[in-house]
């Protein structure tokens, strides 16, 4: 799967989906949403990535891929 580092908005792989963020390329990190039943997925990034993980393993939610 390609990173989508510098995918500021759009699609690049038609599957997933990236909401605009023009700092993506300074984030250290990608997150990628996989939505129950549809093939496709919404990879963000967040300015707090530590707080995010955190918080995704505490509701069962982080898988590594």
């Amino acid at each position: 799967m390609k990173t989508g580092k510098y995918r500021y908005q759009g699609t690049g792989d038609i599957r997933t989906w990236y909401p605009l963020d023009i700092a993506r390329n300074k984030r250290d990190k990608i997150f990628f949403l996989f939505l129950k039943n549809k093939w496709v997925r919404i990879g963000f990034t967040v300015e707090n990535s530590e707080a995010i993980e955190k918080y995704f393993k505490e509701k069962g939610l982080l898988s590594y891929q």
